[in-house]
């Protein structure tokens, strides 16, 4: 459930690459606002259409400081969890951020850099499902794990093949990776099942908001030394010490 829910979120992002990739090779970038303004256009009605969910609760409501001394005896599992979720993001991030830039800057087309991503967040969508879907059978952290070991270097073959065999590398590293986002989520909750929604955002907000930032560096060291040179190591070095880490993820009854 967590997994088809953090999908719609990759799709919609390929969409939205798909629709300025058009938009940009036919209009220029000037026309880059027209999409967000109908992907406006297009949200909005569902907060009024979709049904409403109650869910009443018998628990007492905590302070935050309440809530933060519940976590005793949980920080470190949280912490080596959402360190890998860091590496996973920021790679996919400088991915999502940077893969147009790579392609055209290598000699591609910016038609061929916009397809590039559009490709590589529709199959996430994908792995993101099946991912979720595998790791009700045979764990979280068997999925986290293997998905942070194989990812990185299925996206390292992405640099080295000729097209149109980096596009089918680059859709499969997709997939892996992003196998384990809504897997990751559902694992957090489970260690930590009385704080879910705080664990959640930790895992999702605070990790996009510092692979953003991230991201920002690696763009200002592309400017120094180039984007062909500096994509390909940082996704190395941040992919291969998320799969170190990955090895101390905590075990789970289920997992």
């Amino acid at each position: 459930g967590v997994s088809l829910y953090v999908s719609g979120g990759r799709i919609g992002m390929g969409l939205g690459a798909a629709f300025s990739t058009f938009l940009v090779t036919n209009w220029g970038l000037e026309s880059i606002p027209i999409a967000g303004l109908m992907g406006l256009a297009l949200g909005l009605p569902y907060f009024f259409i979709a049904p409403e969910i109650t869910s009443p609760s018998t628990r007492v409501p905590m302070n935050f400081m309440d809530t933060m001394g519940s976590l005793a005896g949980l920080y470190r599992p949280l912490i080596v969890m959402w360190l890998v979720n860091v590496c996973r993001t920021t790679v996919t991030m400088l991915v999502g951020t940077y893969m147009p830039l790579y392609v055209v800057t290598a000699g591609g087309s910016i038609g061929a850099g916009g397809r590039s991503i559009t490709l590589f967040l529709f199959a996430a969508a994908m792995g993101g499902i099946y991912g979720g879907h595998l790791s009700d059978r045979i764990g979280r952290r068997t999925v986290m794990i293997v998905a942070t070991l194989l990812g990185t270097p299925v996206l390292g073959v992405t640099f080295l093949m000729p097209a149109p065999l980096d596009t089918i590398f680059l859709m499969l590293s997709g997939a892996i990776l992003y196998s384990s986002m809504g897997v990751s989520v559902a694992y957090a909750q489970e260690v930590a099942p009385e704080n879910r929604a705080l664990v959640s955002s930790l895992m999702l907000g605070v990790v996009w908001f510092v692979g953003s930032m991230i991201a920002i560096g690696v763009g200002a060291l592309g400017d120094i030394w180039g984007i062909l040179t500096v994509l390909p190591i940082t996704i190395v070095v941040f992919g291969g010490l998320g799969a170190v880490i990955s090895f101390w993820l905590p075990k789970l009854d289920k997992n």
